[in-house]
């Protein structure tokens, strides 16, 4: 992600708020979605609640058993649900 994002400049694109009033966006380094570059890496999940959008994303990162994705673990929405 360092090589990604170091001395380039960052784009975000306003897509809308949540539910507390917070600004949701996507940013892009060039034509690069960064979220999606990081889901792709598996050091982010996809959060299934609100979008399906970077679902490809990490069930290719799942299936090539990178990031963190080596790994047994709880997604932290998982986690949240249970938590409660």
């Amino acid at each position: 992600m360092h090589r990604l994002i170091d001395g380039n400049a960052v784009r975000c694109e306003p897509e809308g708020e949540d539910r507390y009033g917070r600004t949701l966006a996507r940013c892009f380094v060039g034509d690069t979605d960064i979220a999606a570059a990081q889901v792709r890496a598996g050091l982010a999940v996809a959060y299934r609640r609100y979008s399906d959008r970077y679902v490809r994303e990490e069930e290719a990162a799942q299936a090539a058993r990178r990031g963190a994705w080596v790994y047994t673990f709880q997604t932290p929405e998982d986690y949240r649900y249970a938590k409660n």
